[in-house]
């Protein structure tokens, strides 16, 4: 028997993926609870896909226009395009690449303690 680290139940061993790394042990989550997160993740993934291709699409087509300016630091760089929300897919944020990697630090820590109730 084993306590799932997700759901805090405890399960027989069959309930867990054994683990690749170790021959003699198996994973902190149960099957069931990795099966929400991965269908949970793909469909973000699948989401955000799209909206990147109705981004480019509207950019080829003129729809959109980029600006020089990082939105944070103001520094004249190549932008990188950021979605906050990928329901409204033609709201594009323009960061530098720094302050696009320090943007997804911020909403990765904020996220993963959301996070905690799936």
């Amino acid at each position: 028997m084993k306590k799932c680290s997700k759901c805090k139940k405890i399960k027989e061993f069959s309930e867990f993926y054994k683990r690749i790394d170790r021959k003699s042990d198996y994973r902190s989550h149960c099957k069931q609870c990795i099966s929400k997160y991965d269908k949970h993740y793909k469909n973000l993934t699948c989401k955000a896909q799209i909206v990147h291709r109705q981004a480019r699409t509207a950019f080829e087509r003129g729809e959109l226009s980029n600006p020089i300016i990082c939105e944070i630091c103001g520094t004249i760089k190549p932008l990188d395009k950021h979605h906050e929300d990928y329901s409204k897919p033609f709201e594009i944020r323009w960061f530098c690449r720094k302050c696009h990697k320090n943007r997804h630090v911020l909403l990765n820590n904020t996220v993963q303690v959301r996070a905690v109730a799936w």
